[in-house]
């Protein structure tokens, strides 16, 4: 292992490695689908569908540009307690 360097496997995509200074979060698919669409057991078809209509979208984006602007939605939704939790210091890293 590299120092200052983190190794990570993803069944999607293997083996890779990032700097250690870049910010990794991890949310569950039913938080991504509630962020995007209002409940928790959404299908692709419907997340494509509530990131449309959430980013005022012309048309619908393919299905992996869906999941990624919904995991965005999540991140972005999630960003205001993330940051209140790091300010008092609870779950540092």
């Amino acid at each position: 292992m590299t120092p200052g360097v983190g190794t990570f496997q993803l069944p999607e995509v293997g083996t890779f490695e990032l700097p250690l200074t870049v910010a990794l979060e991890e949310y569950a698919p039913a938080a991504v689908k509630l962020a995007a669409v209002g409940h928790d057991t959404a299908d692709k078809e419907a997340v494509a569908r509530g990131v449309t209509l959430r980013l005022g979208l012309a048309r619908r984006p393919a299905a992996d540009a869906a999941d990624a602007l919904a995991i965005a939605l999540c991140h972005l939704q999630d960003a205001p307690l993330r940051t209140a939790v790091r300010r008092i210091g609870w779950g540092a890293r």
